[in-house]
């Protein structure tokens, strides 16, 4: 990653807390998150010529938790987009199955917390990911086709007759 952004010319500005609650949750899971909202920001910054290319991590503790906002100076979300760039396969990019978000979304959700986006003034999209330290959590079994086919049942484990039960 670190090696795409430098090819690509963009500044990294990390502004990290020194003291963080622990945050119950899916260690795999949450890095994809921030993984694939940076490289969204990352995309947005390619096309820029006639500024510089920065993107600013912070991550503070809230009272009720934490906070980690992605900040890009890049193309920026049209404001008609900001809620719908999470829907599965919606997608402003001219490659890409727009499930990206829609999974990220998800995946905080089930961690109790909350995905959102916002403009960045002058330029770019900032990503805002709150997370509280919570004991109920949904994690552990979401899958993606959990998260893009929530509609769908999942089979039955085992799939065949019960004992003492008699084909129909």
């Amino acid at each position: 990653m670190r090696d795409d952004l430098e090819a690509a010319g963009i500044v990294v500005q990390l502004e990290l807390a020194q003291q963080l609650p622990l945050i119950p949750g899916h260690k795999g899971q949450l890095q994809q998150v921030i993984l694939n909202v940076v490289t969204n920001g990352t995309d947005a910054m390619r096309a820029v010529t006639n500024r510089r290319r920065v993107l600013t991590v912070k991550c503070v503790s809230e009272v009720d938790g934490i906070a980690v906002s992605v900040q890009d100076s890049g193309t920026g979300i049209d404001p008609k987009d900001i809620e719908r760039i999470f829907d599965p396969f919606f997608t402003t990019k001219t490659s890409g199955m727009g499930i990206g978000l829609a999974i990220c979304r998800m995946i905080i959700q089930a961690h109790g917390g909350r995905l959102s986006a916002s403009p960045s003034v002058p330029h770019g999209s900032v990503f805002r990911i709150s997370l509280q330290p919570s004991l109920k959590q949904k994690w552990t079994d979401q899958t993606p086709t959990d998260i893009l086919e929530p509609h769908k049942k999942k089979p039955r484990r085992g799939g065949g007759a019960r004992e003492g039960s008699r084909p129909e």
